[in-house]
């Protein structure tokens, strides 16, 4: 009986062996891993911190915005809503915005061309916030320019020195 089911055995081996060599690489079927759970920040998901980016209160979109910043690259499937939120007429969701999509970083890609555009802002702020975004999404390092510079040269020009005696 041992001999029956061990022939057994390797004859079942072999013809799955024989079957699985006529196969080619692009018919066998590759299982997809587990999908992952969303992330969630404060108790809601991804999705709900992204649609409220379209919510008609400016305050909510603005907190929106700062959380998909705090869920950091794992929100690159809000990066389109982040782009868009980027010409909401509010400048704190602009500004949120930017800031998330900087956090977000490499998978924030797809707003490079909108943020080269706001890195040449007229607001001092959003150019450099905008520079900021651009440089962590690059993978580079921050830029680092001094605040005075971008000040009127009036405000720094140095102070007259007293009349000598």
């Amino acid at each position: 009986m041992r001999t029956t089911i061990r022939q057994l055995s390797v004859a079942t081996i072999a013809t799955v062996a024989l079957a699985l060599s006529a196969c080619s690489p692009q018919s066998v079927v590759q299982l997809a891993p587990p999908p992952q759970p969303e992330p969630t920040f404060q108790g809601r998901s991804l999705s709900d911190w992204t649609e409220a980016l379209k919510d008609s209160n400016p305050k909510t979109r603005v907190g929106a915005a700062w959380a998909l910043g705090r869920i950091g690259p794992s929100a690159a499937p809000a990066v389109p809503a982040l782009i868009e939120a980027l010409s909401d007429p509010d400048k704190l969701v602009r500004t949120q915005s930017i800031a998330a999509l900087g956090k977000i970083g490499p998978g924030a890609a797809a707003a490079i061309p909108s943020l080269d555009q706001l890195a040449t802002d007229n607001d001092w702020a959003t150019r450099k916030l905008a520079s900021a975004a651009l440089a962590a999404i690059q993978g580079k390092a921050p830029p680092n320019d001094d605040a005075r510079e971008k000040m009127p040269s009036r405000s720094r020009a140095p102070h007259p020195s007293p009349p000598s005696s």
